[in-house]
């Protein structure tokens, strides 16, 4: 008897789980339908309220996005909940609010949708709003703060497994990228910065969680010395990994002495010639209209012939040096 009560208690979990899963799904797709379908309208500025929400985020680039409104006007409008009492909440756009303020502006561009009390539905229709933010670790840290949240008003009872597959399916992260970035998120402020810059990936900055704060300390000046002595240097995921092994053997290195090709690995010319391909490259890949298309097929042909060329020139330069 009590082994057919699991199987029964265990039937019934999966099929909640099941059903938790397909609710999900309904109003993700429900959250990106409303929001592509609102209107937009100019509202009085005093009228819109915050976003508890938003309050984590930084503004950081307020006066720069001020900057640019004042000189090419707002392109993206905010986005926000209309409200029963004729008020407004702010589900996407707090920087750009916080920015027309400073300009003196009245009123804003706003895309409208219906409040809702649906704690899970508010969570999509913020995080949605907010995808086009840069996605580094920070963000990704007030996001599953806020999914938890949700989770926590559902008053669900589930294992640890369970949570974190919930987490999973809200926000689109498989389980061990949620795991690595709750890992950043511990480390002190000098080595987030790090992975906040673009300087260390999130995935090798994870491995730092192991280290004392001392030492998280002392591995964030390390590379910021390396870079500083070799501004044209990169730091891989291998060289990351080296560095923090030899902090935790206390191996640390002092300004003075040599560093090893093992531990970075660079060539100026190299790593400029890489950016810029990179660069060209997805600025082909963006061409959407025929006519980008038609461009970029363009610029291809002719940068194919002049690519030829160039070798062709290199080669002979090559082959003189040789000689």
């Amino acid at each position: 008897m009590p082994e057919i009560r699991k199987t029964k208690a265990a039937f019934q979990a999966n099929k909640e789980m099941a059903m938790l899963k397909s609710s999900i799904l309904k109003k993700k797709e429900e959250t990106k339908s409303e929001i592509k379908n609102s209107g937009i309208k100019d509202l009085d500025i005093t009228r819109i309220k915050s976003n508890k929400l938003n309050t984590d985020f930084d503004m950081d680039d307020v006066a720069e996005y001020a900057k640019e409104i004042k000189k090419v006007g707002l392109l993206e409008p905010l986005l926000v909940y209309e409200e029963h009492d004729g008020s407004f909440e702010l589900v996407s756009g707090h920087q750009r609010l916080a920015a027309v303020r400073k300009l003196g502006w009245k009123t804003v561009p706003c895309r409208m949708i219906p409040y809702t009390e649906d704690p899970e539905k508010r969570f999509f229709q913020h995080f949605y709003a907010n995808k086009k933010r840069k996605h580094n670790s920070r963000f990704w840290s007030v996001e599953i703060r806020n999914a938890r949240q949700v989770m926590n008003s559902l008053k669900l009872t589930q294992t640890r497994e369970e949570e974190y597959n919930q987490l999973s399916d809200m926000l689109g992260l498989s389980v061990p990228q949620i795991y690595k970035i709750e890992a950043v998120a511990k480390l002190v402020p000098e080595l987030q910065k790090l992975e906040e810059e673009n300087i260390i990936a999130t995935s090798a900055l994870s491995k730092a969680v192991m280290l004392s704060e001392v030492q998280q300390r002392r591995l964030a000046k390390d590379v910021r010395r390396i870079l500083d002595e070799n501004p044209e240097a990169s730091i891989t995921r291998d060289d990351f990994r080296e560095l923090v092994q030899k902090i935790r053997e206390g191996n640390t290195t002092d300004t003075s002495e040599k560093k090893t090709s093992a531990t970075v690995r660079y060539t100026s010319y190299g790593i400029r010639l890489s950016r810029e391909e990179s660069k060209f490259v997805k600025r082909l890949e963006s061409a959407k209209t025929n006519d980008e298309i038609a461009d970029a097929l363009q610029h291809i042909s002719t940068l194919r012939d002049q690519l030829l060329e160039v070798e062709q020139n290199l080669r002979t330069k090559l082959s003189h040096e040789h000689t």
